[in-house]
């Protein structure tokens, strides 16, 4: 929760969605992507879909502007969720139309 929404550092410094959202980017157009599997992503950012869930879900606890105005969530390899999982599991927590 804390590296995806409020602060990132590292190879991915300013990414967080508040971090964006404090350059002026409208949180509505903010769209988190996370690839499917392991494999999906060449170095790193996978994280498991249950996790994700949790992190989306602490988000829209936390009273936090985002729990209801972030764009969404995206992934990259659509294809590699060959049964839907990881979509159902995204959609369980999220907010309609923020898919």
């Amino acid at each position: 929760y804390q590296s995806l929404f409020l602060t990132s550092d590292g190879w991915a410094t300013g990414t967080a969605v508040q971090q964006i959202a404090d350059k002026g980017i409208p949180l509505e157009k903010i769209v988190v992507g996370k690839p499917v599997t392991p494999g999906d992503a060449a170095n790193t950012g996978y994280v498991a879909p249950d996790a994700l869930a949790g992190i989306f879900s602490e988000a829209r606890q936390s009273g936090a502007p985002w729990q209801t105005t972030v764009g969404g969530v995206m992934t990259w390899q659509f294809k590699s969720d060959t049964n839907g999982d990881w979509i159902q599991r995204m959609l369980k927590v999220l907010p309609p139309g923020t898919i």
